[in-house]
């Protein structure tokens, strides 16, 4: 009689996961192959955080205009241009003159990023203070979106061309004493949130994109002599 081989393809299978659970616990051995290095390898990507491009927590005293941002060695190099407004950093905040439309911004690196902000001394009446996004640099004819916390209720989005200022969308919410605003742009559309909370999406039409279309600078937006500002990030855009 001729004996034929019966062929047990799990048996392979089966020695194949014993060595490898052989392996994950031989990292005493010098392998450094163990559970937690499988998760972290795993999770790679997903836990990082956006990019950094620059901060500032507006530390010392003085001219915010000129002033490099605090400090360089995790800020970078980066220096504050004030175009409209005399800013000054006071008591580790960022405080502007009585000036409508005072802003005063960083160098980006591109007209899309994400900007945020602590505001403390906001939520009054008249108040109107918060973040400058996509600003061309210019004093004399400025453009760019200002994202704004309004009075106590409202944040509003608006566009600034020269000397034009025009609301494109508002939105409710609760501004606080210190309220944490941020907001990104993203190939014409806009987001913004309050203290965490999405308030706002807003994609810009085609006019408003040419608009901003040479700004490359993030900053700060007031419009009351109300703001006080302190804490702020600029990222890139993430995921």
């Amino acid at each position: 009689m001729q004996l034929h081989r019966i062929r047990r393809p799990f048996v392979g299978l089966l020695v194949a996961l014993v060595a490898v659970s052989g392996l994950v616990g031989a990292s005493a051995s010098g392998l450094s192959l163990d559970t937690a290095s499988l998760t972290s390898f795993s999770n790679t990507g997903v836990t990082a955080g956006p990019p950094k491009v620059t901060c500032d927590n507006f530390t010392n005293n003085g001219n915010l205009s000129g002033r490099a941002v605090r400090n360089a060695s995790s800020c970078g190099v980066y220096t504050w241009t004030a175009h409209t407004g005399s800013w000054t950093t006071n008591g580790g905040q960022a405080r502007p003159s009585n000036t409508a439309n005072a802003t005063a911004t960083v160098a980006a690196g591109s007209r899309d990023r994400t900007v945020q902000v602590v505001v403390s001394n906001a939520g009054g009446g008249s108040d109107v203070a918060g973040l400058a996004l996509a600003h061309n640099g210019s004093s004399a004819t400025p453009r760019y979106l200002a994202v704004a916390l309004v009075g106590s209720s409202t944040v509003q989005l608006r566009l600034v061309n020269g000397t034009t200022v025009t609301t494109i969308a508002s939105a409710t919410t609760t501004v606080t004493s210190n309220t944490l605003l941020r907001a990104s742009l993203r190939s014409g559309v806009v987001n913004i949130w309050v203290n965490g909370s999405l308030r706002m999406t807003r994609t810009l039409t085609a006019g408003q994109q040419t608009t901003i279309s040479a700004g490359t600078r993030y900053g700060l937006y007031d419009n009351a002599n109300s703001g006080r500002y302190d804490n702020f990030l600029l990222t890139q855009n993430w995921p």
